[in-house]
């Protein structure tokens, strides 16, 4: 079997590969580097005795220096081997024990091999399309992730039962291990497992499919497992604390809260091993850096005592020997703590990644502060900023380098006090940053904050961007980003600043160190100085030079992680849960799942333990001692009075239970109250799910996997069609095609292009309002279970569908036995088939409820309430009740003739039609992310310079740079001289003599640093600046059919994650890069000009170096683009999910969720460690080659004795030591560049010059011909042809039609017909093909400029979304109109004092805080507000009514016949009640004019296709007799009409 363990002894076998474990790496190098820190000084100490007049000579010393160093080693090994004794012994003994294995492999060096990932070959999914198993799929996780576990629970009782040995250390799984795995120890010193990418990288683009798998333990799921005990631990400790007791004791708990280092001992203690791991090779790369300079001063001693007739001694060997060594050494120890530093960073990363994720899932949204756009921040900026992390272990490496360099230095210059006064400026120094660091990161604090508005701003505006587009308020939302931009940008200039003055202060602490230092101790203490202490000292000041350099990057990340870390603890724990997860842990829901899982498999195998069924399949029942009450958030009152008090309700299964209500009246809150998405403020309340028995609490679990749930707003997954209505479930022919039969989605199939497999794009912008409500019936009636909640499902569909919907669906054969409840408005069309009625009121309270045919309150109820829509106007459901008959409201005759009607109509079994295009592949709508390819454009460098201040300014900073490394040459060169000078004066020479150069180049070299970062840090201001600014810009004025191709996480990701990059990273990684190309230039000169027969050596290593960052940077470059294009996946799928938490845990697709989102973490992981592998590929040969050059300069002088000057020896030597330095670095931050630079090329190139815009916002040739256009509203179109981008075939073919002034049109069809593309046409979202023509008012509105002409007509959208802010600023953005006519228009909205109390009341983002039918109501008095106050002629209503009650409905009716009489309205309608009484009626099929004329006329035309449809309705008498009475007002505008008719509206 596969999931089998077989244990083999390492003894007795020669198949046992090396594995690959980062404690057991350290042991073995660890005991290496130990035993050749102790044979050297052992064979010194006993061969060789003390130098004369006691005096320690050079050996004794580095012999005594290697002694205490091997105690130190020897220490932390023993540390290092009692932390993996004890993970080991801890974890065989835990809970969970799937983590045993891979817990013992990272603590103690087990040698195991962990699972292959899927095999390459193309596999069937569910759905039936081929796929490749190697991209990571949500199923595939899934279900590797759950065969998994079974094999460990196969696993458990020999793992758990047989005690702890060391021989466990040995066992190996027969799982296919990894390259990485199988490599041998030199291949995992020099990193030859990356070879074979490489070298594919070199031939061709890289892709996900050529790197290889990733092994069991850096997988998400296997990773937060490890988490999760140590999360627990954090949660057991604090949760409770935090959020339910007080106290002095708990007052001190919450302070610990936030700032980040609880969360951090979270994931320490998570991989202690890899931590310690890194610290050990951290140290043995600190310790190995100190070999050169004290070999340098030994050997420049030695050159100046040396004479002709001596023979070389064996010391003077050693010492070139160690010039090698010590940096190869250091090479190796190097490369292994960054593998094993990226290793932790991404483990880490996708631990908080999967922490955020399930937080969010848990979330009550209706109390929370966090935003959605904070919430993606905290995914897509805080987690990732775990990466800071790996400069973690120099917090301690710096002080520990610093204290030997300082130690050294006193014993070279033998005087402790000239020392101390490096030691005295080193301290200020620190305590000065100390001081800056703090300030800084407050100012971290304040950037991070203040990120997180813009990007909720930003999000909010991406998610109503068609509402933008259609309302030309593109540019107050531009002004209002760009002044959170703003504000970001000063906390940027702070931080920036901050940062600026630490690099000063760090760079030039070590030139203002070694100044003092040699200007006390010659001038001041009049102390010897010579040539070898006064370069020993300089390298060493060199030493201490880079760590103070870098510390300023070490803290500002480590800053930047804390602030992170903490932002993520107060979520954790900060963050308000919906009720039913109060006083539960985060880490409960995954042992919850565990369970679950777990009696899953016993029911599969006919083991499972009986369950206590308390209710049956189906039952809803909601009950107390005076009902259940519901509030939104913590409020018994929520906002206004949202309030659902005293609910009882008791549903028997299989009953169709319709709710009725008033708008605002709290309907869709029940839904929620029952799904468990508010707050109970008393009684009780539960689902049955047939399996288990349902608690009377409060939190318990009455909505579990038996629910099926519609939102009112329907939710749409980003993929196929067929991916949203299995969501998740097998495919299930014949219940599938019957399904798609009983929504009437067939003849929709039948119209694209790829059926059923045919992506719908983001939130289903391809589809119609109508369609994406069908689409999210169909998949709550394909899940198999007992209760299905449908907030409204008829509202956006047209009268035949509705009626469709209601036979075939709602009473079909698909929904027998099973348990609805339906919210609507609709009350004559399903009032006949109601098994139980609830009326609601207007404050949210029970009316009436029961059997409609027993109980006579119901009717009672339900007859007032039509009849107070009848007052309002317009004829309704109580006229149709007259028209009827009594038995409509009172008897039960008629009710149980139209049952029956309605059972006739539909057949017992559906027969489905066989689909052709379930198998093959649909078209793709949303492309894959765009990658570039090969080297970073010039073009994207010429644009960020550009950005930056231009070329003189960049001109300006590159000359800054020459200087630094010019004048530090030329203070190095003067040390030199003046020092010789001290040697050669005699006792009564002036010392000063030959210091003044040294000092002015000391104080040339900190002013052109000062300058460097100055200009470097504007430059850096300025870009950040213009790019955003631009990128926001061409973003917003993109086309629409962009936004419908291209996911919002990936439009995010380049606001947040690029810009973040843009901000922090670009211009210090730039900076960076170009100092080290300036310091290996001029190592390279002086060596070449001090040492010229080098020359031969040299050209040879400068080759390889190139070489190696050639096949580098082919692949790394791919990889940086790779690991950009697989991050944005995470977070486009974070927001939707988002988007979609109601759906998500009413279905109970938790799990299957956070699986997509590990699946997509891990194909990131897998490139980023991959990225960083090739990078530590490079790194070991560049360091390599560095040390040959520093041990052939050494193997140089000694066989050039006499000829080379010891200054120049000194000086060639003290360059040496930053060679490999350099190269290393200069290669890396090349391809760190090309990785930033990947970001500038997204966000200043391909999202700003290559974006594509839509038409011009002002036409300077075409402006409207008056300030009041359009004011008579006609509106003339011909020859109208439509296409949307991408696709061939015409959405409206030759559509012609004429509207006389001041006319209401009504525009009906089936869905699909074209109406929202003749508004899209109208509003030129979608720009019409040529010749088509389009005129409003002799003005051709083709010609126009967008914000002209989509500024000047009115709209109310389908899609009701307001904007964050008050009622006023989502009325009038521009403040254009007075308070009055604001007032004014709430007031005909039905909204003044009902719903609006104030113009500065608060609105939610979305409009959260209001109802459907309240924010459609609020977009209608938008438009009101511009039509009548702004005196626009033209207002356009987009099923503006499909979220309103009747009550209102009839109330918008009267008040369009009235009170817009004077202007023209054009109303899509799928209710024919709505458009029954205009002037004229549109009917389009297929994109083409069916019919164009009065509704009576067409309604008394036999062969009428808009008679056919109102028959369908069953509503046909109704609407004649509508249509009759406003036949009077079409009569008098008689002869406009048969203007219209001649002109292509005569029916076709």
């Amino acid at each position: 079997m596969s999931g089998q363990v077989t244990v083999t002894s390492c003894l007795g076998t020669s198949a046992v590969q090396w594995p690959r474990s980062p404690a057991w790496l350290t042991l073995a190098l660890g005991y290496v580097f130990y035993f050749a820190l102790t044979i050297h000084p052992f064979v010194v100490l006993a061969d060789k005795e003390k130098g004369e007049g006691g005096k320690v000579g050079f050996a004794e010393g580095v012999a005594l220096i290697e002694i205490a160093l091997a105690g130190l080693v020897l220490l932390l090994l023993v540390t290092e081997a009692f932390v993996a004794l004890v993970q080991t012994r801890r974890y065989v003994n835990a809970t969970h024990t799937q983590h045993i294995r891979r817990r013992i492999s990272q603590a103690a060096g087990e040698c195991f091999y962990s699972f292959s990932s899927l095999s390459s070959s193309n596999v069937v999914d569910g759905s039936g399309r081929r796929r490749s198993s190697e991209s990571i799929s949500a199923s595939a996780s899934a279900s590797q992730f759950h065969d998994t576990k079974t094999k460990h629970k196969h696993q458990q009782a020999a793992t758990s039962s047989s005690p702890f040995s060391l021989f466990r250390l040995f066992t190996k799984s027969n799982f296919a291990p990894t390259a990485e795995q199988k490599a041998s120890l030199a291949s995992t010193l020099l990193f030859l497992w990356v070879n074979p990418i490489l070298m594919t990288g070199k031939k061709k683009i890289l892709a996900v499919d050529d790197l290889h798998p990733l092994e069991q333990e850096d997988r998400s799921a296997y990773i937060w497992r490890a988490f999760l005990p140590h999360l627990r631990v954090l949660e057991e400790k604090y949760a409770h604390t935090y959020r339910h007791t007080t106290g002095h004791d708990n007052a001190m708990r919450k302070k610990k809260i936030g700032n980040g280092w609880l969360l951090f001992g979270a994931l320490f203690h998570t991989y202690p091993a890899i931590f310690i791991s890194i610290s050990f090779y951290q140290l043995v790369a600190s310790l190995c850096e100190f070999g050169v300079p004290l070999c340098l001063k030994y050997l420049v001693e030695f050159i100046g005592s040396y004479t002709q007739s001596e023979p070389i001694p064996p010391e003077a060997y050693a010492a070139a020997a160690i010039l090698f060594t010590c940096p190869a050494l250091a090479a190796f120890a190097n490369v292994q703590q960054y593998c094993s530093a990226r290793r932790l960073i991404f483990r880490w990363r996708a631990a908080l990644i999967g922490l955020v994720f399930r937080q969010t899932l848990r979330l009550d949204p209706a109390v929370s502060t966090y935003s959605s756009g904070q919430v993606i921040n905290l995914c897509s900026v805080d987690a990732s900023n775990c990466d800071a992390l790996r400069y973690f272990p120099f917090l301690w490496a710096v002080p520990l380098e610093v204290g030997i360099s300082i130690a050294l230095i006193f014993w070279v210059l033998q005087c402790w006090i000239s020392g101390l006064v490096g030691v005295v400026l080193v301290a200020a120094s620190v305590y000065i940053t100390v001081k800056l660091s703090e300030r800084l990161r407050q100012a971290q604090r304040t950037l991070m904050q203040r990120k997180d508005v813009r990007l909720s701003l930003l999000g909010e505006c991406l998610q109503g961007i068609r509402i933008l587009k259609l309302l030309a308020w593109e540019r107050v939302f531009l002004g209002k980003l760009e002044g959170a931009r703003a504000t970001e940008l000063k906390a940027l200039r702070r931080f920036i600043l901050i940062r600026c003055l630490i690099s000063i202060l760090w760079t030039s602490t070590p030139v203002l160190v070694s100044a003092a230092t040699f200007l006390f101790h010659t001038l001041i203490l009049k102390k010897s100085l010579s040539v070898s202490q006064g370069y020993a000292t300089l390298a060493l000041f060199g030493l201490l030079r880079s760590p103070l350099a870098n510390l300023n990057t070490y803290l500002n990340s480590y800053v930047k992680a804390q602030v992170s870390f903490g932002r993520l603890e107060r979520f954790l724990f900060e963050a308000p849960l919906l009720q039913r997860y109060e006083g539960t842990l985060l880490t409960d829901e995954m042992e919850k799942e565990d369970d679950d899982e777990e009696e899953e498999d016993e029911e599969e195998s006919g083991g499972g333990r009986p369950r206590v069924v308390s209710l049956r399949p189906g039952e809803v029942i909601l009950h107390g001692a005076q009902g259940s009450s519901f509030a939104w958030g913590d409020s018994t009152q929520g906002r206004g009075q949202l309030l659902l008090p005293n609910v009882d309700l008791h549903v028997q299964p299989g009953e169709l239970v319709c709710i009725y209500g008033p708008t605002g009246g709290c309907k869709s809150s029940l839904l929620m109250a029952l799904l468990g998405e508010m707050r109970r403020v008393g009684g009780e309340g539960q689902f049955s799910n047939g399996n288990s028995a349902s608690s009377s609490s409060s939190s318990s679990k009455c909505w579990g996997g038996r629910v099926s749930y519609v939102a009112q707003r329907p939710w749409i997954l980003n993929g196929t069609l067929r991916d949203n209505i299995l969501f998740g479930k097998h495919l299930d022919s014949v219940r599938y095609e019957a399904a798609l039969e009983a929504c009437a989605l067939r003849q929709d199939l039948e119209a694209l292009e790829g059926g059923d497999l045919t992506e719908i794009g983001e939130k289903g912008v391809t589809l119609s309002g109508g369609q994406q409500q069908r689409l999210s019936l169909c998949r709550a009636i394909y899940q198999p279970t007992d209760v299905l909640l449908l907030d409204d499902v008829l509202s956006a569909v047209d009268a035949h569908v509705a009626r469709h919907l209601l036979t075939a669906c709602l009473k079909g054969p698909l929904l027998e036995g099973r348990t609805v409840l339906l919210v609507t408005h609709q009350i004559s069309l399903t009032l006949p088939v109601a098994d139980h009625v609830l009326v609601l009121g207007q404050d949210g309270c029970v009316v009436a409820q029961g059997n409609p045919k027993d109980n006579v309150k119901v009717m009672v109820e339900l007859g007032q309430y039509a009849a107070e829509a009848e007052a309002s106007g317009g004829v309704t459901a109580a006229e149709e009740a007259k028209e009827e008959g009594p038995d409509y409201l009172g008897g039960s005759k008629n009710k149980v003739d139209e049952k029956k009607k309605l059972q006739a109509a539909v057949p017992s079994v559906i027969q489905p039609k066989s689909l052709l295009t379930a198998k093959g592949q649909g078209k793709q709508l949303v492309t894959s992310e765009k990658k570039a390819e090969g080297y970073v454009k010039l073009r994207v460098y010429m644009a960020y310079i550009l950005a930056a201040g231009g070329f003189l300014l960049a001109g300006v900073a590159l000359l800054t740079f020459a200087g630094v490394e010019a004048f530090n040459y030329f203070q190095n060169k003067a040390l030199g001289d003046w020092v010789e000078k001290l040697e050669m004066a005699t006792k009564n020479e002036d010392k000063r003599a030959g210091v003044y150069p040294y000092i002015y180049f000391s104080l040339a070299s900190i002013a052109v640093v000062v300058a460097q970062a100055l200009l470097t840090s504007c430059a850096s201001l300025m870009a950040s600046r213009r790019i955003h600014h631009n990128m926001a810009r061409r973003v917003l004025r993109a086309p629409m059919s962009w936004f419908e191709r291209t996911p919002l996480g990936r439009i995010q990701n380049r606001f947040s994650s690029d810009m973040d990059t843009i901000d922090i990273d670009a211009m210090d990684t730039l900076s960076k890069f170009l100092s080290r190309l300036a310091a290996i230039l001029t190592i390279t000169a002086i060596i070449l000009h001090a040492m010229a027969p080098l020359i031969l050596g040299m050209i040879p290593i400068l080759l390889a170096s190139s070489y190696f960052g050639y096949i580098y940077q082919k692949s790394a470059r791919e990889l940086k683009r790779l690991d950009s294009v697989t991050r944005s996946p995470i977070y486009s799928h974070f927001i939707e999910s988002v988007a979609g938490l109601p759906t998500i845990r009413a279905y109970q697709q938790q799990a299957r969720f956070i699986a997509e989102s590990d699946a997509r973490i891990d194909t990131n992981s897998c490139v980023y460690h991959h990225l960083w592998s090739t990078n530590r590929w490079l790194a070991v040969r560049l360091q390599l080659l560095g040390a040959a050059i520093v041990g052939m300069v050494g193997v140089y002088i000694l066989f050039t004795l006499g000829t080379v000057p010891k200054t120049t020896a000194a000086l060639v030597l003290l360059y040496c030591m930053s060679f490999s330095d350099s190269m290393n670095v200069l290669i890396r931050q090349q391809a760190t560049l090309e990785m930033d630079f990947n970001s500038v090329e997204r966000a200043a190139v391909e999202y700003t010059l290559e974006l594509e815009q839509e038409k011009a916002a002002i036409n300077p040739d075409c402006r409207p011909s008056s300030a009041s256009w359009p004011a008579q509203g006609e509106i003339s179109v011909s020859n109208l042809r439509l296409s949307y981008p991408g696709t061939e075939t015409d959405v409206l073919q030759d559509v012609s039609f004429h509207i006389p002034p001041r006319t209401k049109v009504g525009v009906v069809g089936r869905t699909g017909a074209g109406k929202t593309s003749l508004i899209a046409a109208l509003f030129r979202l979608v720009e019409p093909k040529a010749k088509s023509g389009l005129v409003i008012d002799g003005q051709d509105i083709l010609q126009l400029g967008l914000e002209d002409l989509r500024g000047r007509l009115a709209i109310v959208p389908q899609e009701s979304i307001l904007f964050r802010g008050t009622i006023r600023s989502n009325l009038d953005p521009f403040q254009e109109f007075l308070d009055v006519d604001l007032w004014a228009a709430l007031e005909k909205a039905q909204l003044k004092g009902r719903v609006v109390k104030s113009l500065e009341d608060a609105v939610g983002e979305g409009g959260s805080n209001f109802s459907v039918g309240e924010r459609a109501l609020l977009c209608f008095a938008r438009a009101l507000l511009r039509t009548h106050a702004g005196g626009r002629g033209v207002l356009v209503l987009d099923e503006a009514t499909a979220s309103v009650d009747p009550e209102n409905d009839a109330r918008i009716q009267e008040m369009t016949k009235t009170q817009l009489s004077n202007i023209t309205v054009l109303s899509v309608a799928h209710r024919l009640r709505t458009v029954a009484f205009y002037d004229l009626v549109l009917v389009l099929q297929q994109g083409q004019v069916l019919e164009y004329g009065p509704p009576l006329t067409l309604l008394e035309d036999p062969q009428s296709a808009f008679r056919a449809m109102a028959q369908q309705t069953g509503e046909f008498e109704a609407l004649m007799a509508i249509a009759k009475k406003a036949s009077c007002r079409s009569s008098e505008k008689g002869s406009s009409i048969d203007g219209g008719k001649n002109d292509g509206g005569v029916k076709v």
